[in-house]
């Protein structure tokens, strides 16, 4: 995981287009992480932020309910708009999120995502140890409820 930070950190100092961030992704926050001048309405194209992450096994699952509330609720990186997101998962947990009712790995993670994100499964990444990754990118997006209020809604494409 460290030899990815470094690569990163690279990219950054000869792009100056991105920040590479290392730590415990549970515990970061993006309330404030970007300029204030970033944050667009929901109805406007996405502000110029990209989240991009390679999730552990054992955090994918708490951090997804966690950035799907964040969605619902418009806080941490998604006060600033719809922020897309590239995030990489094991094959069993992107399958859970794509999984349509009545599939045997239908399961909470399948209805909390699906409640806010449409995503497709694109592609899989072999892996060149025991396990696939999935790659799987999200675009929030706006649909307007009966009240005529915003509803937030994730809109994801499953690359793998």
């Amino acid at each position: 995981m460290m030899t990815i930070y470094l690569y990163l950190q690279l990219l950054s100092e000869a792009t100056g287009k991105l920040t590479a961030h290392h730590g415990d992704v549970l515990r970061f926050s993006m309330e404030k992480l970007f300029p204030e001048e970033l944050i667009k309405p929901w109805n406007d194209k996405p502000p110029d932020i990209h989240i991009i992450g390679n999730l552990p096994f054992n955090v994918a699952t708490p951090l997804i309910f966690q950035y799907m509330e964040s969605i619902y609720n418009k806080t941490d990186a998604w006060r600033y708009g719809r922020v897309p997101m590239t995030l990489t998962f094991q094959k069993e947990v992107a399958e859970r999120m794509v999984a349509h009712p009545g599939q045997e790995n239908r399961c909470r993670v399948s209805i909390d995502v699906q409640n806010l994100c449409y995503v497709t499964v694109k592609k899989i990444i072999p892996g060149n140890t025991c396990y696939e990754v999935f790659v799987i990118f999200f675009t929030s997006k706006i649909i307007y409820s009966k009240r005529f209020t915003f509803v937030v809604l994730c809109h994801g494409v499953i690359l793998f």
